[in-house]
C-alpha cells in the first residue's frame, strides 16, 4: 500500500450539497481545496429544493445549471396530519421549487465545484488528526491506489458521519434506536393529490410518511417508523 502526502488550504469531507457548495465557495474565494467523497451505499432518494435554497444556488452560480437539468417543479407541499383537514402550503409569491433525485443533484454540484477549481477525489476518509503544536490537521484517506494523507488548515466535515472528525474525549453517540425509513417508488396513472407537483406529508397511527414526485406518474414514498412506537425490524421481517 502506497502513501502520499499533499498540503492544501482546506479539505472538505462529503460530496453532498453541503460539501460541494462549501468546496465551490472556497475555490471561488481563491483557496486550494480538496473534496473527498464516496458514493452512498444506499439507492438515491428524492428530495425537495424549496425557493428558499435559491439564494445559495445563486451565490455559487449553479442555479441555471439546476434549471437546465429539467427537474420537476413544485408549487409547495400538501399536508395530511392526524385528523386535520388536508391543507396546501404554497411557496411564497407563487414561486416554484425543484423535486430532485439526490444522485443527479450531487453529480451536478460536484461537477460545478470542480469547474470552480476544487479538486474532487473519490475516496473514503479514515481519520482526521490535528497536528501537535500547529494549526494544521492531517486527513488520512484510502483510494484504489493506496493510502494518502492531505494536510490542511481547515477541515470541513460535511459527511454526516458520527464522530468522524470529533474529539475522542467527547461522549459516545446516543445509543437510542434510530427511526426506520422504508423507501420505495410507486407508479400510477394519477395520484389523488390536489396539486400533483407537491411533496405530500401525512401521518398514520404508527408514524408518518412523505412522498416526492419524480415524474408525472412516479412518486418516491418514505414511511418513517419510530422504534418506540412502531414495529421492530424483526416484526417487519416476519410479515
Amino acid at each position: 500500500m502506497s502513501s502520499r502526502e499533499l498540503t492544501v488550504d482546506a479539505v472538505v469531507i462529503g460530496g453532498g450539497p453541503a460539501g460541494s457548495s462549501a468546496a465551490h465557495l472556497l475555490a471561488l474565494w481563491g483557496h486550494s481545496v480538496t473534496l473527498l467523497w464516496r458514493p452512498a451505499p444506499r439507492p438515491a432518494v428524492a428530495e425537495s429544493l424549496p425557493p428558499s435554497s435559491f439564494k445559495l444556488l445563486d451565490r455559487i452560480g449553479v442555479r441555471e445549471v439546476i434549471e437546465r437539468a429539467a427537474f420537476p417543479r413544485s408549487t409547495g407541499n400538501s399536508v395530511r396530519w392526524d385528523d386535520e383537514t388536508p391543507r396546501l402550503e404554497l411557496f411564497p409569491d407563487k414561486s416554484c421549487g425543484f423535486q430532485v433525485r439526490r444522485d443527479v443533484l450531487d453529480r451536478l454540484l460536484l461537477r460545478e465545484a470542480a469547474r470552480a477549481g476544487a479538486t474532487i477525489r473519490r475516496a473514503g476518509v479514515r481519520d482526521v488528526t490535528p497536528e501537535e503544536g500547529g494549526d494544521m490537521s492531517r486527513v488520512r484517506f484510502g483510494t484504489a491506489g493506496g493510502s494518502s494523507i492531505v494536510r490542511a488548515r481547515w477541515v470541513l466535515d460535511c459527511s454526516g458521519r458520527a464522530r468522524l472528525s470529533s474529539r475522542h474525549d467527547r461522549p459516545a453517540p446516543n445509543a437510542t434506536p434510530r427511526t426506520l425509513a422504508l423507501i420505495c417508488t410507486w407508479e400510477r396513472a394519477a395520484w389523488p393529490i390536489t396539486d400533483a407537483s407537491h411533496t405530500l406529508v401525512e401521518s398514520y397511527d404508527k408514524g408518518w410518511a412523505w412522498s416526492v414526485p419524480i415524474s408525472r406518474r412516479r412518486r418516491q414514498i418514505a414511511v418513517m417508523l419510530d422504534p418506540p412506537r412502531g414495529r421492530s425490524r424483526e416484526s417487519l421481517g416476519q410479515r
